[in-house]
């Protein structure tokens, strides 16, 4: 009669266990050398960068998730990951566009550049070459958030509230304060930054055809513009308080 064979089964103690637990929570975690936050970051910029060419060259409303999804190389799983919906993305890629503008056109002004021309101009210059090498950049964040939704449309107002906050910051930050004035340099940069979205926007619909350096000197002449203004305004009424200080005497 044949034996049944059997092998002692040595159970491994807590703390092999442990380690080996914890090894294997390390193996799952990393992958090529990247954590798993790290790879979700990853798949969420190439969602980004791949809707940035998508909706830059079909526009926002002719683009699906899937096809998003096809161009970044990913499935539809990883794009819920990362956003909510479509215009949780749409925004997602106005905010990397816009703050890589922003950043540009500030790094533009370093260097000592004393005049406020030379200041918006460096800014406005920055602005339109990157819009120039960009075309799908300019017509997402120029035309393709315009009226898509409330939300969408608070978003591209937030952005376009920190552009004006970046030009009175670099603009108008030398200028004499003047509390008893009329005029306000968070409304006068809110008005040139208005000017240059609207001219990047009659520029890109022609396709820019005119030079960035026009462009951009055209911006300087409207800042300009507004210096003379502030410095005028207090002028004249530091003058009408002198008159009316004379005559009351």
């Amino acid at each position: 009669m044949a034996k049944c064979q059997y092998w002692t089964v040595t159970k491994p103690s807590p703390s092999r266990k442990r380690a080996a637990t914890a090894q294997g929570a390390g193996n799952e975690r990393t992958y090529r050398g990247l954590s798993t936050e790290q790879r979700t970051l990853e798949r969420r910029q190439l969602l980004i960068d791949a809707a940035i060419a998508l909706y830059g060259r079909d526009g926002y409303r002719a683009t699906s998730v899937k096809a998003v999804c096809r161009r970044a190389g990913l499935t539809e799983r990883y794009f819920y990951e990362s956003f909510a919906n479509s215009d949780a993305l749409l925004c997602a890629c106005c905010k990397h566009l816009m703050d890589a503008m922003r950043r540009a056109a500030l790094q533009a002004t370093v260097g000592g550049r004393a005049s406020l021309s030379l200041r918006v101009e460096a800014m406005a210059l920055s602005y339109a070459a990157q819009l120039r090498r960009n075309p799908a950049a300019a017509r997402l964040t120029l035309f393709e958030m315009e009226g898509v939704s409330p939300e969408v449309d608070r978003f591209l107002h937030l952005q376009l509230a920190k552009t004006a906050s970046l030009i009175e910051e670099v603009a108008f930050a030398d200028l004499p304060e003047r509390p008893e004035q009329d005029l306000k340099t968070s409304l006068l940069a809110i008005g040139l930054m208005g000017a240059l979205y609207q001219l990047a926007k009659e520029w890109t619909r022609t396709n820019f055809q005119w030079a960035d350096q026009e462009l951009a000197h055209h911006i300087a002449a409207l800042g300009v513009g507004a210096v003379l203004s502030w410095k005028r305004n207090g002028t004249a009424r530091m003058t009408r308080s002198g008159v009316a200080i004379s005559k009351a005497k």
